[in-house]
């Protein structure tokens, strides 16, 4: 006679860059055991794989992890750790306020409600970017694929390139709109090269204010009463 299985919950969530609903279940020991081994590495190759594997396994709708932004997947992610380990993550803080040319260093634990995180998304972000009068380009958000191989390389002005590049979806003046899947990729690269600073930089400006999964917590030092706001932002500060 087979043993029993033990029924899991069945959960939904909305992926941010699509608002698609999909249906996720708890990660298991199995799953356990696979984030273990990568956070033990400290390599964030592991790291990434381990979460896309994970992901894979306990997503029940048909995705492709590959194709998700990098903040599907963190807010995925978060709300697999949530419902797998507890919602409640704690964190510790080291304070770095200077007392009479001394550096107070006590440290302190704070905590964080994974279920309340949200992505962040900056005001005036768009994926429409106008570089002329007449021309412009469309991006769309960079697929984790493209982190996943950029963490495996040195981060070099030519991995940046290439983030850049993937993520353009579409090239349009007055009269007509180049699509990427349309172009060989080596006249995009001629397109981009062609780009002046200016360009660039309007460029880099959708990905610095895309959407983030980040916590802000406002920090009150117990030893020296000192005030701080922190930050805590990328999946690798909530692996605890």
């Amino acid at each position: 006679m087979a043993l029993p299985k033990i029924d899991v919950p069945i959960f939904d969530m909305i992926l941010p860059s699509t608002s698609k609903s999909i249906k996720y279940r708890p990660f298991l020991v199995k799953e356990e055991k696979i984030l273990l081994i990568a956070m033990q590495s400290g390599e964030s190759s592991a790291i990434i794989e381990a979460v896309k594997q994970i992901i894979g396994n306990c997503v029940i709708d048909d995705i492709n992890v590959d194709d998700l932004s990098l903040f599907d997947i963190e807010y995925l992610f978060l709300n697999l750790r949530a419902r797998s380990i507890g919602e409640k993550v704690d964190l510790r803080y080291r304070c770095n306020n200077i007392i009479d040319d001394v550096k107070c260093n006590f440290v302190s634990e704070y905590q964080v409600d994974l279920l309340t995180i949200r992505p962040k998304f900056t005001e005036g972000h768009t994926n429409k970017i106008q570089l002329t009068d007449k021309i412009g380009v469309l991006l769309t958000y960079p697929k984790f694929t493209t982190f996943s191989k950029a963490s495996k390389l040195e981060t070099n002005d030519e991995t940046a390139f290439d983030i850049v590049l993937d993520a353009i979806e579409a090239v349009y003046d007055e009269d007509e709109v180049h699509y990427a899947k349309d172009t060989s990729k080596q006249e995009m690269k001629d397109f981009l090269d062609s780009l002046s600073t200016e360009h660039l930089k309007k460029l880099e400006s959708f990905f610095e204010t895309m959407p983030k999964i980040e916590e802000h917590v406002h920090f009150n030092c117990p030893k020296c009463n000192h005030e701080d706001d922190i930050i805590v932002k990328g999946l690798e500060s909530f692996f605890v």
